[in-house]
Parts: structure tokens; sequence; C-alpha cells
């Protein structure tokens, strides 16, 4: 049994993404198998962990002499969760990895994207091939991999199901996700030929990670930004707005739809696993035409059935049994819920 866990990541904490809410989700349960647990990040936040020791590093050159060393005692077990993993490899330890990021699939968008894409998809190749086990979040990414001839362990992620925050039902749009040129640029180019019916605005939860694209946002008269909260009260509102360019599978879909409110997303990445014929709507990539059109017909009371059974598995003490039993920490397999 390994002794010490040790993650290679950047932003550390249930209040940067989904990737590092997963991380520590996941990790947070298993803690109790590890006498330490070791973070080499960039940014600590808030976490679950008792017993938690943070490394910060300022360059990758810094991150590997601190890899080299611990690469020297015995019971370590090394995990990544995003593409400076492959410091893992250049340290010559085994470790296992998860793949929550969005590429090759944001080359398609063209632009500065598909010039990144030329840079991260290669690392994310190398990473795969040498990473054991390797888990995704979605159905969609494992099709992906299995085409490289690979053989990922699908581990959906889990989602909060705590109590619905009440409150009166408001007529508002509801937008949830880090404000970034992925999730929101789109949005941005709807809102250019589109708005609201009167007395209807569109709250916007997340942080605020590009502060001109936000202000191009808030400029316009229905949007009202919110800040960032953990607790979004998804129950007061009927419809949530999804305008990501690319996703993989967003925990940020299931939470929506678990308080019975109804998506409208674009068709890409891993929405289809969970909306397809109940919960939502989805238009055609990029189409801010088509989602307009839908958005005025759900909005007049065009609204989806609910099914949670695309989100009744998916739960993270679930998610942590399959990562405990896959890297051998645990004998059995759990069938857990929550």
């Amino acid at each position: 049994m390994p002794k010490r866990l040790i993650i290679v990541t950047t932003h550390f904490g249930t209040n940067f993404s989904g990737g590092s809410t997963a991380t520590c989700e996941i990790w947070g349960r298993l803690q109790h198998h590890f006498d330490e647990v070791r973070v080499l990040g960039t940014q600590l936040g808030e976490h679950p962990f008792q017993n938690l020791t943070f490394v910060p590093y300022k360059n990758w050159r810094q991150a590997y002499r601190h890899l080299r060393q611990w690469a020297k005692e015995e019971g370590s077990l090394f995990y990544g969760d995003f593409y400076n993993a492959f410091l893992l490899r250049a340290a010559r330890v085994p470790f296992s990895f998860t793949y929550h990021d969005n590429w090759p699939d944001l080359g398609r968008l063209g632009g500065k994207q598909r010039w990144w894409n030329l840079y991260y998809w290669p690392i994310y190749r190398y990473l795969f091939v040498r990473a054991h086990p390797l888990f995704v979040v979605s159905e969609h990414k494992a099709a992906r991999l299995r085409a490289l001839g690979l053989q990922p362990i699908l581990a959906a992620n889990g989602f909060t199901r705590g109590k619905a925050i009440t409150g009166e039902l408001t007529p508002h749009i509801l937008m949830v996700g880090n404000v970034d040129a992925r999730k929101y640029q789109l949005a941005l180019a709807l809102f250019q030929h589109w708005a609201p019916p009167d007395g209807v605005e569109v709250h916007v939860y997340g942080h605020a990670s590009d502060s001109a694209l936000l202000g191009q946002l808030e400029a316009l008269p229905f949007v009202r930004y919110c800040g960032y909260t953990q607790e979004v009260p998804y129950a007061q509102y009927k419809l949530l707005l999804h305008t990501s360019a690319m996703e993989n599978l967003p925990i940020v879909l299931c939470e929506a739809i678990y308080q019975r409110v109804s998506v409208v997303a674009f068709d890409v990445g891993g929405h289809r696993e969970l909306i397809d014929g109940a919960n939502g709507y989805l238009v055609s990539p990029y189409d801010t035409q088509a989602m307009a059109d839908q958005l005025n017909r759900t909005l007049k009371g065009d609204l989806p059935p609910h099914n949670l059974t695309a989100i009744n598995h998916r739960n993270w003490q679930k998610a942590s049994a399959l990562y405990a039993h896959n890297l051998g920490i645990t004998e059995e397999l759990e069938t857990a819920h929550e």
C-alpha cells in the first residue's frame, strides 16, 4: 500500500474548475489510505484534506527538481490531472492520469485555438500512452482515446446533491461557469442579435477569468454578473443557458438537471450524454441563430421532460471507489451511493 499520495497540478481546490474540483472530491474520499498527501501546484484553494502539504512552484524547472527528489522516496503514488503531468514522465516515475481537458476539440475553433492545439495535443498524447491507469470522465473522451488504441477507464464525475436553495422562482436565465472565451465568447455573439423579453435578465455565476469579456457582457442591460459561489441557487431558475464552445462533460449541467432546471446548450463534447430527448435542448454547434430560436421557444413554455437516469449513477463516492480499485488501493470494487 502506498504511504504517500503526490498530486501534480496547477490550481488545487474546489473553487477553481470542474477538473480541480474532481481531483479534490475523489482523492479527498481516499485520503485516509495515505499517511501524507502532497500537492505540487501553483495555487491552493479550498479543499477537504486533513493532512495536506502544498508545495508551490514558479516554473517547470523547479517542479521537476521537486519530483526528481521525491522519486527517491519509497511508497509514493503519483497522479496528474493537467498537461503539466508530463513532468512526471520526465522525472521517470510511474503515474496515473485523468483527462479533463478539451483538446484536440478546441482546435476546431480555429484562430489561436488551432495553434495552441499544436502545442497541447502532442503533450497529451505523450501522457496518454505512459499513464497507467488512464481515466476519462465522459464517453465522448473515452471513444476518442479508444480510437488511438488506448484503453481508458471511464470514471464519471459526481456532482453536488445538496438541498435545493429555495426562494422565489424567477423568470430570469441562469448561466454558470468561469467567464472566459471558451464558455462565453459565443454568448457575446448570441447577445448581439438576441435579447430576452422585457423583465428577464441573464444571471452569470462564476469567476471573472477574463475581465475584458466580462466587461463586454456587463455592458448589456440584461446581463447581471453575480460572482462566484459554490452554492448556485439552481432551484430559483427554470432555464440554464450554456454557450460553451467545447466541453468534456460539465459538472454544472449535472447540478442543473438534478434541480430540474432545463438546459439549452450547443451539441458539443459530452453534452449528449446528459441531454438527449430530455432535460434540455441541444442546438447545432456555434449556431447562435439556432440558439436564439430555441431560447425563444423555451421561454414561451416549450420545456422538455426531465429524466434523471443520465445522472443518477454519477456520484463522487462511486468515482473514488473506481479509482481505488484500479490503482490497487482496495481489492474489491465497492458499489457506493451518495
